[in-house]
């Protein structure tokens, strides 16, 4: 009686790896590779895991590996979309002040090609503060969107850094 092995064989249902593939066998199939190499590897394995909770261990440390790494991607990634998010606002408050800026600004011409040198009316005096103010809030976020372009250099070599961690946890373990 044959003793029934891994996923339900027998052991003289099991293909020899030594014997080359028949030609009964489809042309899709890869060639085995030989048994003393599958042997080496098993010894190597064997050697350095002895017991099934070794192995599990391994198995358990790589998958803590791989989640930290993915998390840490992760994180750096949703950081970085944020502070688009935030350079897209900030971008867009700037267009919007310089529009504004530019329609004073001609309104500003206008009035002053119209109105006497001698006369100071209160109509230029409020365009010069709305002028000035708008100038002062461009200067605001001038520095705002400085701010956010190093914070996302800064991100961004953080995130490329732990992709290339990622890579690195993945490719050791795959090994």
């Amino acid at each position: 009686m044959d003793k029934v092995g891994f996923l339900g064989l027998s052991a003289s249902s099991a293909p020899d790896p030594n014997k080359a593939p028949s030609s009964q066998a489809g042309s899709d199939q890869l060639p085995r590779q030989s048994l003393p190499d599958r042997a080496n590897d098993t010894d190597a394995v064997k050697q350095r895991y002895q017991s099934h909770t070794d192995i599990v261990a391994l198995l358990e440390q790589h998958d803590r590996e791989w989640r930290k790494a993915y998390h840490l991607v992760e994180e750096k990634r949703k950081l970085l979309c944020s502070i688009e998010n935030e350079l897209l606002d900030t971008r867009g408050q700037i267009d919007m002040i310089l529009t504004t800026y530019q329609q004073t600004e001609e309104d500003l011409q206008t009035a002053m090609l119209q109105a006497d040198a001698l006369d100071s009316s209160e109509q230029l005096v409020s365009l010069f503060e709305v002028c000035g103010s708008m100038v002062q809030q461009l200067h605001v976020l001038g520095r705002a969107l400085a701010d956010v372009v190093d914070r996302r250099r800064s991100v961004w070599e953080q995130y490329a850094q732990s992709i290339k961690e990622a890579r690195r946890v993945l490719r050791y373990r795959a090994d």
